[in-house]
């Protein structure tokens, strides 16, 4: 008999034969891997399956049953069909392997082993399913990689072509360490990166293939590497005549997934599931998902579920988030939650929703609370709210503020939008400084308004700017206008005007003739210069003359002033008038019967109008 092959890939002489391979009794494993694995020997390569390392002569008589043939990548493999053999089934058969890729030298490859030919087999990877012989010996051995001088001389031509070939990690590499050779390659791949030659990642390849030779971990970085080629449309055969991307992709991630590390094997078979996703072998990709998620954890199941989505494969992204749901992903449970309810199970998506929260997942509580509140299960929903504001939740919290609105307690919902605020939730901020100034507390609404306004929500900056001088009032107003405030623009191009004494006479002049936007200017002028008293009597002026933000303004003053009365009547024609943040402050009054006879109706509808109008807290209180 002869000493078998290396069955992993190498780069040097003739084709390889490739397939994905599923994990596979050793008996079998041990045969395909010999049968199947990388022939890329010069000349004729022969392969034996034997039970010792001792040579010995068969005598069995070789039956020769007739063949079916099976193309694999650039090479004609005949393999024995799926059939009973009967007495015969544990016969010698011969195999032979015929390179069609049109080398004389390299014609046939004859293998003896014991077999049994009516095994079947289909590939993890997703291909096609092989008849392929498979070895029936009682104590198999455990692997069939056994490194030869051709890996060895694949394996120096691959460290000679890369980027370090004389360093103490070559040396490594080519005693047969397959992570140094790991290493090389992703050194060259770097270097492939910087100068877009296809060579080095040629190199790349040829020593990944080398590393997975070694080292099935390494498999990984192979695989990689080749769906790099893909990715950049770097044709293989200019290196590897004959060969398929696809199955060389899909073979290195089957190898991969028999490393001894479980965190190496779960990643091979996720990729391996991506692959197979690109290519639409959808059956194999499910399959190879959840293995990803049994072998690595929850986190596999959530990020498959992710890929079906983006595939618009609901059936499957279900079925990956309902398995990492039952693992303790709480996220899973989430997306499980929104499917069931775009499938109008609303049970169901409760269910998951409950599960997350269960789980500790303040994103579940406040979903599945927000769920009960539009349903108008308050109490139910309140419970949520406050299990998901005690995890560190700021929405929870906000959200409990709502409901606290709803029920006539603005008082206690500006504790919640305080609280919310703090856990850094820029509409809990915005509603907290909202709920300050209408109290009077200038300094809490300042502070709440500048964090609500840093997040981005533009509503919150408006307000601000109204309560600052000049310069800091430019630029909140400049990134309210940015954010979409409108009156923010307004204000903005306003608060450029001079404000020379001459200017200031001016405005004053055109005031007087019944010009609004005159006295808004005017009124700006005298504040700045704290002409205050002077500064009310324009703004008023320019107020009555329907400027709402000269109304917005007065209501800010007298707000802060404590006149309470005067401050409801500004903030009214303001909001009459579409400011959104005076709307916001008549239901506030109204809430807490600040000036005003107490009103939940009151404040509700102020409150709605205030969200058509483009306030995000507004809206979170009343959606």
């Amino acid at each position: 008999m002869h000493t078998a092959k290396d069955s992993s890939a190498t780069f040097s002489g003739r084709q390889q034969l490739h397939t994905s391979l599923a994990p596979l009794p050793a008996a079998k494993l041990f045969f395909k891997r010999l049968l199947l694995g990388s022939l890329m020997g010069v000349g004729a390569v022969t392969i034996a399956a034997c039970n010792s390392a001792t040579t010995t002569t068969d005598t069995t008589p070789t039956i020769q049953p007739s063949y079916n043939t099976q193309r694999v990548g650039g090479n004609e493999l005949l393999l024995s069909p799926a059939a009973a053999y009967g007495q015969n089934r544990n016969r010698a058969f011969a195999y032979t392997v015929s390179d069609t890729s049109g080398s004389a030298a390299a014609n046939t490859a004859t293998a003896n082993a014991t077999a049994t030919p009516d095994n079947t087999t289909t590939a993890a990877g997703g291909d096609v399913g092989l008849d392929v012989a498979t070895v029936a010996t009682e104590n198999p051995p455990a692997s069939a990689t056994t490194t030869t001088a051709t890996t060895a001389a694949a394996t120096d031509a691959a460290v000679s072509a890369s980027a370090q070939p004389n360093s103490q990690l070559a040396q490594q590499c080519r005693a047969g360490n397959g992570q140094s050779c790991a290493t090389l390659a992703q050194q060259t791949l770097a270097e492939y990166d910087s100068t877009g030659n296809t060579a080095t990642l040629k190199s790349a390849i040829m020593l990944a293939t080398s590393a997975c030779a070694y080292d099935r971990s390494a498999c990984i970085l192979k695989g990689d590497l080749f769906t790099r080629a893909y990715q950049d449309k770097v044709d293989i055969d200019t290196f590897l005549p004959g060969h398929y991307v696809r199955e060389e992709i899909t073979s290195a991630y089957s190898l991969a997934t028999e490393a001894k590390d479980l965190t190496v094997a779960a990643n091979a078979y996720f990729k391996l599931g991506q692959t197979n996703l690109t290519f639409k072998r959808l059956p194999q990709a499910k399959s190879n998902f959840e293995m990803s998620c049994k072998v690595g954890g929850s986190s596999y199941c959530l990020r498959a579920g992710d890929l079906w989505q983006e595939q618009k494969n609901t059936a499957n992204a279900l079925a990956s988030y309902n398995q990492g749901c039952t693992l303790g992903e709480a996220s899973s449970c989430i997306k499980a939650g929104d499917i069931y309810y775009k499938q109008g199970s609303a049970s169901k998506g409760n269910a998951s929703y409950q599960k997350s929260c269960d789980l500790d997942n303040a994103a579940g509580c406040v979903t599945l609370g927000l769920r009960y509140s539009k349903a108008g299960s308050n109490s139910k929903a309140q419970q949520l709210f406050d299990k998901g504001c005690s995890l560190g939740n700021g929405e929870s919290c906000a959200m409990n503020g709502r409901i606290k609105v709803h029920a006539g307690n603005m008082s206690a919902a500006s504790d919640n939008f305080k609280q919310g605020c703090a856990l850094g939730d820029s509409v809990a901020c915005e509603l907290y400084g909202e709920t300050s100034l209408a109290q009077g507390d200038a300094n809490s609404a300042k502070s709440a308004l500048t964090t609500s306004c840093e997040a981005g929500n533009g509503q919150a900056c408006y307000t601000l700017g109204l309560m600052q001088e000049r310069n800091a009032a430019q630029q909140s107003f400049n990134k309210a206008c940015n954010l979409g405030q409108k009156q923010a623009c307004n204000s903005l191009a306003a608060s450029y005007a001079t404000a020379s004494t001459e200017a200031v006479q001016a405005y004053q002049k055109s005031c007087e003739l019944g010009d609004g936007a005159a006295c808004l200017n005017w009124g700006m002028s005298l504040a700045e210069s704290r002409q205050n008293e002077q500064a009310l009597t324009a703004l008023t002026k320019a107020c009555d003359l329907k400027e709402p933000a000269a109304c917005e303004r007065l209501g800010l003053l007298y707000s802060q002033a404590k006149r309470s009365a005067d401050a409801l009547k500004a903030n009214r024609q303001a909001c009459t008038l579409n400011a959104a943040g005076s709307c916001v402050q008549l239901a506030v009054a109204y809430g807490t019967g600040n000036g005003v006879t107490k009103s939940t109706a009151q404040s509700l509808t102020n409150l709605r109008k205030a969200c058509k109008l483009g306030a995000a807290g507004a809206c979170a209180l009343t959606k």
